[in-house]
């Protein structure tokens, strides 16, 4: 899992490198569509919805808002269960601009609490996640494909995962035992990072 961790951060940054470099380039293309106002879209990865206030050249703030996520885990022989709820914040600007396309680039901060109670017995956990990271890929004007005011974004995303777990454990005779875990992972790839594919309509 590693390695492949560390792959895949790898083609990300390669994507970037290659962005920039593209970037050094004549742009010769005729004038893309303009995007001067706010935006509303759905995001896979996380599957999210979200809201986009445009900042002028192609730049914007990105809010997101999680699609609330039932969770089933086992840990420490225990099965827990409950809703995961988060948000995302980034900055998304372009690197390089053509007519129909533009390669872009999203640092983002995406938080995420998830709540947990066990089914047969008193335990319990809460865990707060922080996941620091960027979004790589381009995004399509789709006006060339006759929709207009709308964007479609194709990219990959990585970045750290940082947990914070707060445990609750029936010890026996009613004694709950309380207890804490944090972790830390990076480079990550697996949710809520991964393959990520967003829409955004402009109005």
């Amino acid at each position: 899992m590693v390695q492949k961790n560390i792959l895949l951060f790898g083609l990300l940054i390669i994507t970037i490198a290659f962005a920039a470099l593209a970037g050094q380039a004549e742009d010769t293309t005729e004038t893309p569509p303009a995007r001067l106002g706010p935006a509303v879209g759905v995001s896979s990865t996380p599957f999210a919805v979200g809201y986009r206030m445009s900042m002028g050249g192609y730049q914007s703030l990105d809010i997101m808002l999680h699609i609330p996520a039932y969770v089933s885990t086992e840990d420490d022989g225990y099965d827990l269960s409950g809703l995961e709820f988060g948000a995302l914040a980034g900055y998304n600007f372009p690197i390089r601009v053509e007519k129909d396309i533009y390669l872009v680039l999203r640092p983002q901060l995406d938080i995420t609490y998830l709540s947990q109670k066990s089914g047969n017995y008193d335990n319990s956990s809460s865990t707060l996640g922080f996941y620091p990271g960027a979004f790589a890929g381009i995004e399509v004007f789709l006006e060339e494909v006759g929709v207009p005011n709308a964007n479609i974004a194709v990219g990959f995303t990585t970045g750290a995962e940082i947990l914070v777990t707060t445990y609750e454990i029936d010890a026996g005779g009613g004694e709950m035992v309380e207890y804490d875990r944090n972790t830390f992972i990076f480079p990550k790839a697996t949710s809520p990072f991964g393959a990520t594919v967003s829409v955004w309509w402009y109005f």
